[in-house]
């Protein structure tokens, strides 16, 4: 099983290795330690660059060897990730590993034999560090361009920063002198959090693709205040409103729909219902001025949100019209023959 990688940003290499000494005991990889938030973010873009290009290289110049064969195991594929990687390059980026970071012996093996520079797993990081850049200043980086969890590293004497770390929405906080029960606990319940937030973000995303491609018009209204407000629309709303929707974005229901009370009626029966609601008729398109048929639904979704689902029926109405109209001139003709008869 692939043990854990964790890095260490602090600034007193007595303090990092102490806390090193510790996560080994605990069973975790600490291949990198940084002395500063600089060096920090520098490592971090090393890495993620150069995992990249060999990734790149590799699969370039393994194109004819994997044509060859079907089945290959995880070690023939390493082998073949390192022999692709040229080495030349190996001597140039050890040189500016090694002016950033504190390279531990065990990662030697993985970086400069098989070429792999992959990023830590979590991050423990000093709220005080020495430089341009404190902890709270390099979390805050990490966590706009890395998917990395970081965990800060803090005393006592710190409470003053703690709020302006809270912004950073880290991932747990220890409190120095670390104890090895608590550091494991907190880096094993930071990185549970980590894979439970991607997976919500995964599963928020594959709504949100769902939601635009959804063929039939949608609009989310959200509560705000004492009204709602039109907050999102599907490329759908686009399309049947010719691209006007937009100008209506973040306005009030009652600006939109002043003179249709039963939309708003609708929209609020549904809220204070917490259940989804249906209708359908005949209603004009504020932004176009069009006359269509609809059949509407409007759907809860907690805490403050009603969806509304428009399905444009007009076609299938004047279908349905056009046949009545023809059902009716035949009845009548049938009637009139019977007369004469």
């Amino acid at each position: 099983m692939k043990k854990i990688q964790i890095m260490i940003v602090e600034d007193e290499v007595i303090t990092a290795k102490d806390i090193k000494r510790l996560l080994l005991n605990e069973g975790y990889r600490v291949p990198f330690i940084t002395l500063s938030g600089e060096d920090a973010l520098k490592l971090l873009d090393k890495l993620k660059t150069l995992n990249e290009a060999v990734s790149e290289e590799t699969e370039i110049q393994s194109g004819d060897a994997k044509t060859k064969t079907s089945q290959k195991s995880d070690h023939e594929d390493e082998d073949l990730r390192s022999e692709h990687f040229n080495k030349n390059k190996l001597v140039d980026i050890k040189s500016q590993l090694e002016k950033i970071a504190i390279i531990d012996p065990s990662a030697q093996q993985e970086l400069w034999e098989k070429g792999n520079f992959n990023l830590p797993d979590l991050i423990l990081m000093d709220i005080v560090l020495e430089g341009e850049l404190n902890g709270i200043q390099t979390a805050d980086n990490i966590r706009k361009k890395y998917d990395i969890p970081v965990v800060y590293l803090t005393a006592y004497s710190d409470q003053k920063n703690m709020e302006k770390a809270k912004q950073t929405e880290p991932f747990g906080y220890l409190i120095k002198p670390l104890e090895e029960k608590t550091l494991h606990s907190t880096i094993q319940m930071a990185l549970y959090k980590h894979a439970a937030e991607k997976k919500i973000r995964n599963s928020e995303l594959r709504f949100r693709a769902q939601f635009k491609g959804t063929p039939i018009p949608v609009y989310s209204w959200r509560l705000v205040g004492e009204d709602f407000v039109l907050v999102d629309f599907n490329d759908a709303a686009m399309e049947i409103t010719k691209g006007l929707i937009v100008n209506l974005l973040g306005r009030k229901l009652k600006e939109i729909y002043p003179d249709n009370p039963e939309i708003r009626d609708e929209i609020w029966r549904c809220y204070r219902r917490k259940k989804s609601e249906k209708w359908q008729g005949e209603f004009r398109v504020s932004t176009t001025g069009e006359l269509k048929y609809f059949i509407t639904s409007y759907i809860f979704v907690p805490p403050d949100i009603v969806m509304v689902h428009t399905e444009d029926i007009t076609e299938r109405k004047k279908a349905e019209e056009a046949l009545e109209k023809s059902e009716e001139r035949y009845r009548q003709l049938v009637e009139l023959s019977l007369i004469h008869i």
